[in-house]
């Protein structure tokens, strides 16, 4: 609790949750008002569930049960469930999938294969099973191993969504791999 860089990073990010919320729940009412197009509206919802299902998987992959509140309402300090976690986390990035456009080559900009890659990676953690709170303290008050378990349909899913971003065929591997950092 006083380790001042885990506390800046976990509100940075649930900083980052509420702006989301903000703006979606602002988008649908500039739709509703007709100030804002659908592409404009898919677009920009699209990005901030992106973002959103973004932090939560940081989130939940340092902390495990964390709050979750969406534009439609939750508690900001209730945790919920490693799976509740995971559900939202997969809510957010399947609409942000259906709502954003292809890849068009700007690295910068969340894309429908962004948003499946980052699916296949939520299911890959998820289908690993993270320890929940009372696991990790019976680890801790006992000194023994955790067993591993994991889940074989979630695994399936994050094969299933890296095989959507292979089949699109709008992004590959880097040839020149050893060359990304700045050195051999």
């Amino acid at each position: 609790a006083s380790t001042w860089y885990q506390i800046k990073i976990f509100n940075h990010l649930l900083l980052s949750v509420s702006q989301d919320n903000e703006a979606i729940a602002t988008i649908a009412k500039a739709l509703e008002a007709g100030t804002v197009t659908q592409s404009g509206y898919d677009a920009a919802v699209g990005k901030a569930k992106f973002l959103r299902g973004l932090a939560y998987l940081k989130l939940v992959q340092l902390w495990g049960e964390v709050p979750v509140f969406t534009e439609q309402g939750g508690s900001t300090t209730e945790r919920k469930s490693i799976d509740e976690v995971f559900a939202q986390i997969v809510s957010d990035f399947s609409d942000a999938e259906s709502l954003l456009k292809d890849y068009n080559g700007d690295p910068r900009t969340p894309s429908k294969q962004a948003a499946q890659a980052i699916l296949a990676r939520t299911y890959l953690v998820w289908g690993d099973n993270p320890l929940t709170e009372q696991e990790v303290a019976a680890i801790a008050s006992t000194q023994t191993d955790p067993q591993c378990t994991t889940t074989p349909d979630r695994r399936q899913k994050a094969v299933e969504y890296a095989d959507k971003v292979i089949a699109s065929g709008k992004l590959a591997l880097d040839p020149e791999y050893d060359k990304l950092w700045g050195r051999e």
